[in-house]
């Protein structure tokens, strides 16, 4: 499915590129912060996020997106013409975390790797919950409090990308 035949869609919002250089595969600018789609390369390029790489470059990423103004992600291999979409409440998981492990080379996957991962998260960075304490953006629970969400996960066929997901699962393709 993963391939350089797909791209990723989100409703918009901003850009947080990891704070630290951390894997000599990194190719985003550290502490970059910009909108979506579109980051600084740490050697002074431009780089859309939306488009993934083909296999053979080694990249090892890890960015943040937050302010998003709809709580949703698709990927759509356009030329198997299949994609896959998540729907999220952004008043609970203000982040969508995307890391990038396109044949990294270092440990554990020493170049044989070719994924991404989306992930909607309360918070950020992925240096752990003191980190997140730090930078004011732990989800603080109460003792006795409940904290309940639905996602909704789904396949669809056809587009070129996708224009939105609802909250209830609903697919509206780009054509």
């Amino acid at each position: 499915f993963l391939s350089d035949d797909c791209v990723i869609d989100l409703p918009g919002g901003r850009l947080l590129n990891h704070e630290t250089e951390w894997d000599p595969a990194n190719r985003l600018k550290a502490g970059f912060d910009g909108p979506w789609p579109w980051s600084d390369t740490r050697d002074g390029g431009r780089v859309d996020l939306s488009k993934v790489p083909p296999r053979g470059e080694p990249i090892m990423d890890m960015s943040y997106i937050t302010d998003m103004p709809g709580g949703w992600y698709a990927i759509t291999n356009r030329r198997k013409q299949v994609g896959f979409g998540l729907a999220f409440p952004t008043d609970l998981f203000r982040y969508l975390w995307y890391w990038q492990s396109f044949g990294g080379r270092g440990y554990p996957w020493w170049g044989r790797t070719y994924n991404v991962g989306l992930e909607p998260f309360t918070s950020y960075d992925n240096q752990g919950l003191e980190t997140a304490v730090k930078n004011g953006t732990a989800l603080r629970v109460d003792a006795g409090q409940r904290v309940e969400a639905s996602l909704k996960a789904v396949a669809y066929t056809g587009g070129e990308g996708v224009q939105s997901i609802g909250p209830d699962g609903s697919v509206v393709l780009r054509t």
